[in-house]
């Protein structure tokens, strides 16, 4: 889990460092994306000078002090000499790092090799820590190793070479973190900065807050906006929970549901165009698409996604009988987008950018910046002045140092996997245990993505699971980019997935919940995102490839599937207060698959089976009697007198 930064950093001298910091690297990072490209391995050097002093003072060894100590400060230098060094010998590195290293080499190599490592687990924990530390002894010790995971050894000199070089710690990852990632977060940060947050809980309670469980929508709303924002689990569930947990508690949620709602909804932003998490962008790198491309791709599956959730909540408030707030402590819905609706013009003009345009991605987010401070002087209440903009350059740069130290061990792990040919080998392994059965090998890489991204974030966990299990499955002949979404989708849900599910965990101590129940709730609620990946794969038509009239097709009664496979875990019915019995849940449940599989029989005997099973029931058939005799009934003139 990521580890809270200690509680004098941003007070008194601290703060103005992050801010001089933070005014810095985003000056750096303009400018170099904007204005004046450089070569990348400089411009990854430069940027983790600043991630390695700016990290080793936010993520201090002595939690207590508000001063860096002996210990941080050695770390900060094993982190920017060597990247110093990178910028001073560029052109001989490039040629002798990855095969002969001079001695020099090797010291400064073991140095950011410490300093990756060590940064990495004080800003995320353990997990990444020790995987990264078990590869390099794998590449060191794997000669000693039998059958297929043997390979014929690396010498340390070898290693540490090949970690320094662009094939290691500045490999694909960094690279993305440095030219997407960043500019992104610094978007994110600019847009909070402008009032966005108080606008969008605002929203969500003027178009939801006052419908049957009301509270439960504006956290799936609100949580849903923010996540796309800020790409992260914890930090949403942390941000909106606050809120939103106390008011489902309130209005007669259990803890453990509303825990596992804002969980679930938390979660559910990186896969919700149109800004995602900062690992979509890797993925985009990784299939070698325009990052619209990959954003077009995964709606739907993202709209099913917050879709599922958004049914079952409301047959949680039709079962429970909770109504809405009341509509005096709502706000007004055209009032709320008429004092701060600007606030989202950047991101229509981030996606039309993207989509319509179709610009590069840098510009794109260039565009959505330059207008973020541009829209906020429309009210006086929004504008950003010169305190806002540089608190948001140093919110981007600390919320920098979590993902870029990870990319970077990732980059160690990406080296071990192809200087010692493991993926190739993982890749055999598991085809050889599918045999034949292409869902089998499906079931199995999904189920590498959840054990090997336990405890991790979404960006290092789809690193590991794209390099083994992609392969195989793109060899079978799937589509790249479904492959990788379907890789993408259980590295995301690993989140509110046990036996380790960071934003549950996050949810239940803001509700007071148990966390493995919350977790288990949360699982339940966002079910859906455990079949559609298997869907698009099968057939990309879910992921708009194709003509219009399948996607239109496949996303109706993918939604309907959606909405029967609510009824099918809540037992109820949405306009009544009707309730299943376990063989008609399990019909629904049953039922929802052929609904989701994009097929004109699939969807036939699925909409038979539904409207089979809703008929069956005698309370819904008197319903519709009760109805039906309702308005066809005449009218009997009485006699006067």
């Amino acid at each position: 889990m990521v580890r809270e930064e200690t509680s004098g950093a941003f007070k008194g001298p601290g703060n103005i460092f992050l801010t001089l910091t933070g005014i810095a690297l985003a000056s750096f990072q303009i400018f170099i994306l904007g204005f004046y490209m450089i070569d990348p391995w400089k411009q990854q050097s430069i940027f983790m000078i600043v991630i390695f002093i700016l990290g080793f003072w936010v993520y201090r060894g002595a939690k207590k002090t508000r001063r860096a100590g002996g210990i941080d400060i050695l770390l900060m230098a094993c982190g920017v000499a060597p990247c110093i060094y990178i910028l001073l010998f560029h052109d001989d590195l490039l040629v002798t790092l990855g095969s002969t290293p001079e001695t020099i080499d090797l010291i400064f190599g073991v140095g950011i090799l410490a300093a990756v490592l060590e940064l990495t687990r004080r800003s995320i924990g353990l997990p990444m820590f020790v995987i990264a530390i078990i590869f390099i002894a794998y590449g060191y010790f794997g000669n000693y190793l039998p059958g297929l995971l043997g390979h014929s050894g690396f010498s340390w000199k070898r290693l540490v070479g090949f970690f320094y070089s662009t094939d290691g710690i500045f490999t694909t990852p960094l690279m993305v973190m440095t030219i997407y990632i960043y500019l992104f977060l610094l978007f994110g940060a600019f847009f909070q900065s402008s009032g966005v947050g108080k606008f969008i809980i605002d929203l969500a309670n003027a178009v939801a807050g006052g419908t049957r469980g009301g509270p439960a929508k504006v956290a799936t709303w609100a949580s849903c906006l923010f996540g796309m924002i800020s790409g992260s689990a914890i930090a949403n569930v942390m941000t909106t929970g606050s809120f939103t947990i106390p008011m489902m508690r309130r209005l007669g949620y259990s803890p453990t549901f509303a825990g596992a709602v804002e969980a679930t909804a938390s979660t559910g932003g990186q896969i919700m165009p149109p800004i995602m998490g900062a690992a979509a962008f890797i993925l985009a790198e990784f299939v070698n698409l325009p990052y619209y491309q990959v954003m077009i791709a995964a709606f739907i599956p993202g709209f099913l996604y917050y879709a599922c959730l958004f049914c079952q909540i409301d047959l949680r408030a039709v079962s429970q009988g909770l109504q809405g707030l009341p509509k005096k402590d709502l706000p007004k819905l055209w009032p709320t987008v008429k004092e701060r609706g600007h606030l989202f013009l950047p991101i229509i003009i981030l996606v039309l950018a993207l989509v319509v345009i179709r610009t590069s991605t840098i510009r794109a987010v260039l565009y959505a910046l330059a207008s973020t401070l541009i829209v906020s002087f429309f009210r006086r209440d929004t504008r950003m002045g010169p305190e806002k903009i540089f608190k948001a350059m140093g919110q981007a740069a600390k919320s920098s140092i979590s993902i870029a130290a990870p990319c970077a061990a990732a980059g160690i792990i990406i080296g071990v996997f192809g200087l010692t040919g493991l993926g190739l080998r993982l890749t055999s392994l598991l085809v050889y245990l599918a045999g034949d059965q292409h869902f089998v090998l499906m079931v199995f890489s999904a189920l590498v993505a959840l054990i090997l991204g336990m405890g991790l974030p979404t960006s290092p966990a789809y690193i590991i699971c794209a390099v083994i299990a992609a392969p195989a499955l793109i060899n079978l002949g799937f589509n790249p980019l479904a492959v990788h979404l379907f890789i993408f989708y259980f590295a995301v849900i690993n989140c509110i997935t046990p036996p380790v599910a960071l934003a549950a965990f996050a949810a239940a101590g803001l509700a007071g919940s148990d966390p493995m129940r919350t977790g288990l709730a949360a699982t339940r609620l966002g079910i859906v995102s455990y079949f559609v990946p298997f869907m698009f794969v099968y057939n990309p038509v879910l992921l708009m490839n194709g003509p219009a009239w399948q996607i239109l097709h496949a996303f109706l009664t993918a939604f309907l599937g959606v909405a029967v496979l609510a009824m099918g875990i809540e037992g109820r019915f949405y306009a009544w207060k009707i309730k299943w019995n376990l063989f008609q849940r399990a019909l629904f449940m049953s039922t929802f698959p052929l609904l989701l599989h994009p097929g004109l029989w699939t969807d036939l005997i699925g909409l038979a089976i539904v409207a089979a099973t809703v008929f069956s029931h005698g309370g819904f058939r008197q319903k519709i009697l009760n109805r039906f005799s309702r308005t066809t009934s005449p009218s009997i003139d009485m006699p006067e007198g």
